[in-house]
């Protein structure tokens, strides 16, 4: 035999492990360069998900283009109430807000100059001072990528324009999208390719909507607590909270840290534990009763996998990154499962069938 297929078989799959390797780095590095768009279209795909369902019993109705500007008007109509609570709530307690901060900010300089940490005023007032560097630093440092970005105005405005046609076409003729997509792909792969743009478009879907449930349960429970316990602006950090949810198993706890900070600041320690306390209610809540009853098989995955994502994601692009890492994940891992068939998704997707 001697090595001739051996080598033969190597070179083989050596070259096909280049041409992937050097796919994904061609995709890595267009990617880096058209990231407003990629973020743009990601968030046209995840708006769309959401109103879909809406346009689709309203079309049934009505002309579908009406039914496309009711959904549009009412989700935009849903953002500014949201935002206009949370600016009404903050412009009515911040002052109340401010005297009780300054007054929590004196009460916990005592408490550290007494028993059992006996500082004294000067380590006191460096604490505070490298508080104070490091909200500066970090303040100025945004602002400084704000100025430095300036100049792609114009590429933010295009992106911005690209994803709002891409959400109306989504919208206004997704059968008609999907066609014509479909109409590039060759006749051997249509099946396959059709069947899993179909199954990864339902697990999306079904994250997307799901999430909005979890992170709606997470943000009544924070609100009602701590209005409850008296704590001030209670409904924008329970709006927070809401947002935070998106990024699943971190991110509500780490919006309600300004929870524990208000408490502090305003209530003392006492209900800073109390606050600290609902932290791990909430997450236990989250991840025992919310995810498993609303989300069902879309967080399927092990816990650790989902944080490794959100790791692997914020590490890319930030808290961005953590925000679209696991929808992204759980919609590749159900068409990895079908192409692969190690799941059927028989009598849940339709099989895609091209036209004859």
């Amino acid at each position: 035999m001697g090595p001739g297929p051996i080598l033969t078989a190597v070179s083989n799959y050596a070259w096909r492990l280049g041409a992937i390797a050097l796919a994904i780095f061609g995709v890595i590095l267009v990617g880096t360069r058209i990231t407003v768009l990629l973020l743009g279209l990601f968030f046209a795909l995840l708006i769309a998900s959401w109103l879909m369902p809406l346009v689709d019993k309203l079309s049934g109705r009505m002309k579908r283009g009406f039914a496309v500007l009711i959904a549009l008007v009412g989700f935009a109509l849903l953002v500014a109430a949201v935002f206009g609570l949370v600016v009404v709530s903050i412009g009515s307690d911040w002052r109340e807000l401010y005297t009780q901060a300054k007054a929590g900010i004196a009460q916990f300089e005592t408490w550290l100059q007494g028993p059992p940490l006996n500082w004294d005023l000067a380590q006191v007032n460096t604490l505070v001072s490298n508080v104070e560097s490091f909200l500066r630093e970090r303040t100025l440092g945004i602002f400084k990528r704000l100025g430095g970005e300036a100049g792609a105005f114009f590429g933010v405005f295009t992106a911005l324009l690209a994803s709002v046609f891409v959400l109306l076409f989504l919208l206004l003729q997704p059968a008609k999208l999907f066609a014509w997509f479909m109409s590039w792909i060759s006749p051997r792969a249509k099946v396959k390719v059709g069947t899993s743009i179909r199954i990864g478009w339902r697990a999306f879907k079904e994250y997307s909507i799901g999430i909005v449930f979890v992170a709606l349960s997470d943000a009544l429970v924070v609100g009602i607590a701590l209005a409850l316990m008296g704590i001030p602006l209670a409904a924008p950090l329970a709006v927070l909270v809401f947002f935070g949810a998106f990024i699943p198993v971190v991110g509500a706890p780490i919006a309600m840290l300004i929870a524990v900070f208000v408490a502090l600041a305003t209530k003392g320690p006492l209900y800073a534990l109390l606050v600290l306390g609902l932290i791990v209610l909430v997450g236990q809540l989250e991840g025992h009763i919310f995810q498993p009853l609303i989300l069902g098989k879309a967080l399927s995955t092990h816990p650790l996998t989902i944080l490794l994502t959100v790791a692997i994601g914020t590490a890319y692009a930030g808290i961005i990154g953590a925000l679209i890492a696991v929808p992204i994940v759980i919609t590749i891992y159900d068409i990895a499962k079908y192409l692969t068939n190690r799941e059927s998704f028989e009598g849940k997707v339709t099989v895609y069938k091209p036209p004859s």
